[in-house]
């Protein structure tokens, strides 16, 4: 079994935008506690990029829309996820209170070229500190023992 990428896309009223995050952070939490299949679950404003010949190639205007990268360690985990109590509720939280402009949309994302992340190889150092005035030694400082 492979890894399985998943992108929503939420779409909330202006005037309900602040809801829909509030309700999205809570439920990422309980991904975050509850659901170990889960190896990543962030939600990111979308916005426009204009690639115009400007100097600053990022200015983009800001959306009300948002998108929620989902990895899982395999198909079975997602349908595990989508099943959730707490999944449930966040739909439904969402279809009462009447916060989206447009359905939410979930779709399954197939690798076919490119890579990950550059932080899947790397080997962080040891940390060493120095103190230069004084020498900790065992708790007690250097000459008091």
């Amino acid at each position: 079994m492979s890894q399985f990428d998943a992108i929503a896309t939420i779409s909330p009223l202006p005037a309900k935008f602040d809801r829909c995050v509030e309700l999205l952070t809570a439920f990422a939490l309980s991904v975050q506690e509850h659901e170990l299949g889960c190896l990543r679950f962030q939600l990111h404003r979308r916005f426009d990029i204009t690639l115009n010949g400007t100097s600053d190639p990022m200015e983009g205007k800001l959306s009300i829309d948002l998108i929620n990268l989902e990895t899982y360690v395999d198909r079975a985990a997602f349908d595990q996820h989508v099943q959730t109590n707490a999944f449930k509720t966040l739909v439904e939280k969402l279809t009462e209170e009447k916060v989206l402009r447009e359905e939410l949309v979930i779709m399954g994302a197939e690798p076919l070229a490119g890579f990950g992340s550059r932080l899947l190889g790397l080997q962080l150092a040891p940390l060493k500190v120095t103190i230069a005035s004084s020498k900790v030694i065992s708790g007690e400082q250097e000459g008091t023992a």
